[in-house]
């Protein structure tokens, strides 16, 4: 029976040595993510600063193309809403290749890096539109910003705060996903349309649509594909957008939940299987078990974020690792108790046949 102790004593330091690692690498992780204080492309451009390849491209592109972007900035698990902002841009450049085309004429009048809407065109608006869908249903955004609205912004961009219902599962935490569908779209005012060269925009020149994980990338992975059409193609500004929690925080938060597992079968094995503590009786190892219960009702204050409510799977781990302590307690004690009553029974009916000899 030797090795069935040290084979379980070994399973212990094992488990006790993965959990070791797990938190070591979310701290090494945790620390790794202090990011360096850097100056933005626009202004490092702005001020004659040497930039990168990637940074002078997006510089670019910025200014070549009217963009729309939904910029995630929170989610929110009690009522199943992500928050965010929906940025419009049309600087400029693009603002000059704006043409009504009921005259032929131009909507705005550029100067030098200037561009002022004129008088007739104050009141016109661009549309911009989000629908987000999910198999509850869907929910349909609009917002009229008016071209002298744009004219009057320093860099011709707008920010709309918005929030976008989804389906989630907080119960299933560490584990817990949410997703929907997300369509981005706007439109010009009737008659206006962009044209460069007398050709409508193609390629890089193209009006633009994005989905920025914006803050909610530093607590959650997250997944936005560009949803394709009947024959494959993909489709500007249609994203399925889906939300996890990083693997290495479900992992995390699931080898601090066993712990209280662990010193069940901890108890369980001194208890009733160690020859070293058979001698000692259930009420030296009182203390020992009521402090790692009570140290296990906190941690689920740590564990799961406030905002979720209800049951999660840490509370189910917690919980089995509660009741299996209890539970070997409360055998233990059944075992002593069974254990002394046959033996004064015996010892009683000893005197009782000595007083009959007598």
């Amino acid at each position: 029976m030797h090795w069935l102790h040290r084979g379980f004593s070994l399973l212990l330091v094992a488990s006790v040595a993965a959990l070791v690692t797990i938190s070591a690498v979310a701290i090494v992780d945790n620390f790794g993510r202090n990011h360096a204080d850097t100056q933005s492309a626009f202004f490092k451009v702005m001020n004659g600063n040497t930039v990168t390849a990637a940074e002078q491209k997006q510089w670019d592109l910025e200014w070549s193309r009217p963009s729309l972007t939904f910029v995630a900035d929170q989610l929110s698990v009690t009522n199943k809403q992500l928050q965010g902002e929906l940025q419009f841009e049309m600087e400029w450049p693009v603002q000059q290749e704006v043409v009504d085309t009921s005259n032929n004429t131009d909507v705005f009048d550029c100067h030098d890096s200037n561009c002022w809407v004129k008088s007739q065109y104050a009141s016109s608006s661009i549309q911009l539109q989000l629908i987000a869908s999910t198999p509850d249903g869907n929910y349909f955004f609009t917002k009229n910003v008016s071209l002298s609205e744009i004219s009057g912004s320093n860099m011709g961009k707008v920010d709309v705060a918005v929030s976008v219902p989804l389906i989630g599962y907080p119960e299933l935490y560490p584990q817990d996903n949410y997703y929907l569908d997300l369509d981005l779209a706007f439109a010009l005012p009737d008659n206006m349309v962009r044209l460069i060269n007398g050709q409508t925009p193609t390629g890089d020149n193209a009006d633009f649509y994005e989905f920025s994980p914006g803050n909610l990338a530093d607590s959650m992975a997250v997944k936005a594909v560009v949803e394709t059409d009947a024959k494959g193609v993909p489709q500007a500004g249609v994203y399925h957008v889906s939300l996890t929690r990083k693997t290495l925080t479900a992992w995390y938060v699931y080898s601090v939940a066993l712990i209280p597992l662990m010193f069940a079968l901890l108890f369980l094995h001194l208890l009733f299987f160690s020859k070293h503590f058979a001698h000692k009786k259930f009420e030296e190892f009182t203390e020992a078990l009521i402090v790692t219960i009570l140290a296990v009702l906190p941690l689920r204050v740590v564990l799961v974020p406030a905002e979720i409510e209800g049951l999660t799977r840490v509370d189910l781990v917690l919980g089995l690792g509660l009741v299996l302590i209890v539970g070997v307690s409360i055998c233990k004690y059944a075992s002593e108790v069974w254990a002394v009553v046959p033996a004064a029974q015996t010892v009683g009916e000893e005197h009782a046949q000595e007083s009959t000899t007598e």
